[in-house]
């Protein structure tokens, strides 16, 4: 996958964030305040794959934790600034000058497993 490939295919994922999101009526812009808002929206889907695992199953919790990530990742991209990148490990990660970071993976964990701060 080339580099520009994959800055569509993760854009594409963020965009999905955004509706998601609005389901739920949580508010996402972009904005290093919409963290707060996408962690709201992380505690929620934790909370529903504890309370109705039939439908927020492992599909559905892989699925909307790419959306989080990507929105995640582009948030990073869009105010600090790096490129995504596929790495060795945990997949694709945001990478800068000072940190590199697998979002996907980041929100993955928290929905599955328990939900705890950035």
């Amino acid at each position: 996958m080339s580099d520009n490939d994959l800055k569509l295919a993760m854009q594409n994922l963020a965009n999905e964030a955004f509706g998601l999101a609005d389901y739920f009526k949580i508010k996402l812009d972009y904005s290093e305040d919409s963290v707060a808002n996408l962690e709201t929206f992380c505690r929620l889907v934790h909370s529903l794959t504890k309370l109705k695992p039939e439908v927020y199953n492992e599909e559905v919790i892989q699925k909307t934790a790419r959306y989080m990530g990507a929105y995640l990742g582009e948030l990073i991209i869009r105010n600090l600034g790096g490129e995504w990148e596929i790495g060795k490990g945990k997949g694709i990660s945001v990478r800068n000058g000072v940190f590199a970071c697998s979002p996907i993976w980041i929100y993955h964990d928290k929905i599955k497993i328990k939900y705890r701060n950035l």
